[in-house]
């Protein structure tokens, strides 16, 4: 990582960002392996078929796709085409 600016209160806020980062990540990799793990348990013991597996590891995949989404920064407010 580069930063371009000579402020440490630039530094401070990447890192902070990156801690979040690596949150968010983690949570999503431990959800991910949860949700695969009783998936294939209740698989592997007939009550879930295959096209309901498919829908819950695609619905969950979907929701931690979305958890990461957080990441994405917000747009200032007051910029072009605000009322």
């Amino acid at each position: 990582m580069v930063l371009i600016s000579s402020s440490l209160t630039d530094l401070a806020s990447t890192v902070e960002i990156a801690r979040r980062a690596r949150r968010i990540v983690l949570t999503n990799f431990a959800g991910t392996i949860g949700v695969d793990l009783i998936g294939m348990a209740l698989a592997a013991v007939g009550i879930l078929g295959p096209l309901t597996a498919t829908l819950v590891h695609v619905g969950s995949e979907s929701a931690f796709i979305l958890n990461s989404a957080r990441l994405i920064p917000r747009r200032a407010r007051g910029g072009p085409g605000a009322g």
